[in-house]
């Protein structure tokens, strides 16, 4: 209850829904027609690095998933598996409530949280107002990475560190002979 799913055909649609939009969560079978289980983690880990990956493993292949846990997955969960099992994972990475570097519990994290994934899908001009301390920067780093421009830099800008009569030409560029010099 409260989860949005995708479901993908084969590793590489699924590497191709990664590439698509942010996922708090992918569960991935080791072995998949087309990219396998390991290439699935491999991209979530590189477009999302906060992205919580739980693979599922026949019984045999368990120093696999043991290897997919040292590549940055979660957990693993062997097959055969109870439904209640795979549940209690989703609900563990649910409470945990991290999302690019930011932990919290309580409803304002939450609410915080669900503005920036919400903003980090969009092509949207974001400013981000509050006192000094407060997380203005990790909050710009999540929307960040969690965004489909995430492969390009980021470039942080202190407005503080920058003359009030300079700010807007150092921000928005100005033309030349705009003002003494320009």
């Amino acid at each position: 209850v409260g989860h949005d799913i995708e479901a993908a055909a084969s590793g590489t649609e699924g590497i191709d829904a990664i590439h698509q939009r942010p996922f708090d969560l992918v569960i991935t079978d080791l072995r998949l027609p087309g990219a396998d289980g390991l290439a699935v983690l491999a991209a979530a880990k590189e477009r999302l690095p906060h992205t919580e990956v739980v693979m599922i493993t026949a019984h045999g292949s368990v120093e696999t998933a043991v290897g997919a846990m040292k590549l940055g997955a979660l957990d693993y969960i062997t097959k055969p598996f109870q439904m209640d099992e795979l549940l209690l994972i989703v609900e563990r990475v649910g409470s945990m409530v991290t999302f690019g570097g930011i932990l919290g519990a309580n409803s304002q994290m939450r609410a915080v949280l669900e503005k920036i994934k919400l903003v980090a899908g969009t092509d949207s001009t974001t400013l981000i107002l509050g006192e000094s301390g407060t997380g203005k920067e990790l909050v710009a780093n999540a929307i960040h990475q969690n965004s489909p421009r995430s492969h390009y830099p980021l470039i942080k800008v202190s407005c503080a560190a920058l003359p009030e009569t300079l700010l807007e030409a150092e921000l928005f560029g100005h033309e030349k002979g705009a003002f003494t010099g320009a």
